[in-house]
């Protein structure tokens, strides 16, 4: 049962159909906020960014840049043909944090090699609500 729970929450993530409020855990929870930023940042969603982003998000980008909320929800979106896609994602709770390391796979488009971008973004969660507070990405090399 609980392997058709994850392959129905992977499913339901990948499409990216649900917000977190069905989500029975913290975990899953973190798991869907992770998808739904990739596809929010992809399509340039800032209403979804800013809500998820804590008012003193602090984000270190791969060129070690940097950038509050504000310089985030600035942010230009992936261009046309562009894709992003999460993989290795390991979510650690700590009570009302959460830490989650993984890899965004990012294709600019389709004559362009992939970069493998390693990242670590901190989750804490107020009022109910899970909200980033920070995160680096460095470029694999």
């Amino acid at each position: 049962m609980k392997m058709l729970r994850s392959i129905g929450l992977a499913l339901l993530v990948a499409g990216g159909l649900v917000s977190t409020a069905w989500a029975n855990s913290d975990e899953e929870q973190i798991l869907t906020l992770e998808q739904q930023w990739v596809d929010a940042s992809a399509k340039g969603d800032s209403a979804f960014i800013r809500h998820l982003l804590d008012d003193a998000f602090v984000n270190i980008n791969v060129q070690g840049v940097i950038r509050d909320k504000s310089t985030v929800l600035s942010a230009r979106p992936l261009p046309a043909g562009a894709s992003q896609t999460l993989s290795g994602l390991i979510v650690r709770l700590h009570g009302d944090m959460a830490v989650v390391t993984g890899t965004n796979t990012v294709h600019m488009d389709i004559s362009a090699s992939p970069v493998a971008v390693v990242f670590t973004d901190v989750y804490s969660k107020h009022n109910g609500q899970w909200h980033a507070i920070s995160s680096q990405e460095t470029i694999r090399p």
